[in-house]
């Protein structure tokens, strides 16, 4: 993949559909400034919004992450690779998923560790076991908290992501009805 060639491609296509940077940065829920770093090279579009920016540009994903139009057995290929690509990234999301409901485990355990030691009233001369519970308990709590506020970014960021597609593809279907009924 050459950031410059999809950068290139993705305003020759935009130039074809005679849109401005703007209009498309409004189709895609992006700033007209994210538009012009994809097409100067500098960015690549977020792998969230590749197929709305391809949809947007009548392209196949194939085509755009490549940086030019495709015959047939070259769009077979790419189709192959990106699928495997997505598969990828659903390994990693899966992933992620398992690294957080790790993140809880261990809060929990802990916090019941500090509840259980605070409980049983243990003594020794060489260990305060007081201490260790308020220890326990609050790297529980805190553990716990990082987990929450990490997973409540991430769903936000993929409702976010997801509202921008179901918009655009509210917008896109709007605009082939009005086609169609002219």
């Amino acid at each position: 993949m050459n950031q410059e060639n999809i950068g290139k491609f993705i305003a020759e296509c935009r130039k074809e559909k005679n849109i401005t940077q703007q209009e498309l940065a409004e189709k895609l829920g992006v700033t007209d400034r994210a538009i012009s770093n994809w097409e100067n090279g500098r960015r690549l579009p977020d792998l969230s919004l590749i197929s709305l920016v391809a949809n947007e540009l009548d392209v196949s994903v194939a085509e755009l992450l490549n940086g030019r139009k495709l015959n047939k057995e070259e769009l077979e290929e790419l189709k192959t690779t990106i699928d495997k690509l997505l598969e990828y990234n659903t390994v990693e999301e899966i992933k992620k998923i398992k690294k957080i409901n790790g993140a809880f485990t261990l809060s929990f355990i802990f916090i019941v560790l500090a509840v259980i030691i605070n409980e049983i009233n243990f003594s020794s001369d060489i260990f305060n076991f007081e201490v260790a519970a308020s220890y326990l308990l609050g790297s529980g709590v805190g553990i716990g908290l990082l987990a929450i506020i990490n997973n409540y970014m991430k769903i936000n960021k993929q409702k976010d992501n997801l509202n921008k597609s179901n918009n655009n593809l509210v917008l896109r279907l709007k605009k082939r009805a009005n086609t169609k009924n002219k």
